[in-house]
């Protein structure tokens, strides 16, 4: 998943990876936030993605173990602007949720 310059390259992102979905605004927990941005993936696993010349690129890495076979598992990016002299938030939005079968 890659994510890069609409917020000019000053942004925060947060890789949530998860077994189950779920259906939560945004706004709930991250402010500010537009009203149709939802997290679709519970967050049993999140990982914190700095950018790197503007862009946050993330990967999810699967070994290959039988026993994983027919696991499911979600994600999502949730990316905020971040001011760099106060670094306060500054909006936040949300990817889709991608949904993999191993």
């Amino acid at each position: 998943m890659t994510v890069d310059g609409r917020l000019g390259g000053r942004l925060i992102a947060l890789g949530v990876t998860g077994f189950t979905t779920t259906n939560q605004p945004v706004a709930t927990f991250l402010q500010p936030s537009p009203a149709n941005c939802t997290l679709w993936v519970t967050p049993d696993v999140a990982e914190l993605l700095l950018p790197v010349a503007g862009v946050v690129e993330t990967a999810l890495v699967i070994p290959n173990e039988p026993t994983l076979v027919g696991l499911v598992l979600h994600r999502q990016l949730l990316v905020a602007e971040v001011d760099p002299l106060t670094l306060a938030f500054g909006e936040a939005t949300s990817s889709n949720r991608l949904s993999l079968t191993v």
